[in-house]
């Protein structure tokens, strides 16, 4: 009985050594970090980060979007059981070229494999819930940014890096020339996201950004 009760308070955290992750796993004394290859669930409340981070992988690894985004994601699915509220952490990738603003209603169409293994991933989790009873809830981030982040790159989380560049003195090229828009959130307030949303129970999707 005293392990269940404990189970319950935990938070059992998958990808919790990445940027995202590991800023939400800090302080808190209730996470417990899964490892790479271990896909057991130790509580009732799960919180998973695990993915790809851009849409570039295609060019070099085509089967690394499917395998991480969605293969690994089964596997996790695989060890929950009924009761369990599986927390989904996804990307404002999933809307593709759609009409701003973007609402959680908005329709879906993304196009690189990065975005569309998301949203194939969140479909997914949403069938593999229904069928078993899982209770879920999908957090559609939009772009991180924040420090120790260490893949900043022209491919992700390119906002930084045009600051890092700029630090450094160096000339920036714009995508598009500048003429796009982006939402972004601070990597700390990922984790204030998460407890607001933590206590809304009617919403199974929710946006984030500023």
């Amino acid at each position: 009985m005293e392990r269940q009760l404990k189970q319950l308070s935990d938070i059992t955290v998958f990808g919790g050594r990445g940027f995202v992750g590991s800023n939400f796993c800090k302080n808190k004394e209730n996470v417990v970090i899964k490892d790479r290859d271990d896909y057991t669930r130790h509580s009732n409340n799960i919180v998973y980060f695990i993915s790809t981070v851009d849409n570039y992988n295609v060019y070099d690894n085509p089967h690394l979007d499917i395998d991480t985004n969605l293969k690994v994601l089964i596997d996790v699915l695989s060890d929950c059981k009924k009761g369990d509220t599986f927390n989904f952490i996804s990307s404002w990738f999933v809307y593709g070229q759609t009409k701003l603003p973007v609402k959680e209603t908005s329709q879906c169409d993304p196009k690189g494999f990065y975005s569309i293994t998301k949203r194939a991933a969140e479909q997914l989790l949403i069938s593999y819930c229904e069928t078993f009873g899982i209770n879920y809830r999908i957090l559609r981030l939009a772009n991180v940014v924040g420090r120790g982040d260490q893949k900043v790159s022209k491919k992700k989380n390119a906002l930084q890096y045009l600051i890092n560049e700029m630090r450094e003195h160096r000339p920036i090229e714009l995508y598009r020339g500048g003429e796009f828009t982006r939402d972004y959130i601070h990597v700390d307030d990922v984790s204030r996201a998460y407890r607001d949303w933590e206590t809304d129970r009617k919403s199974t999707r929710l946006n984030s950004s500023h």
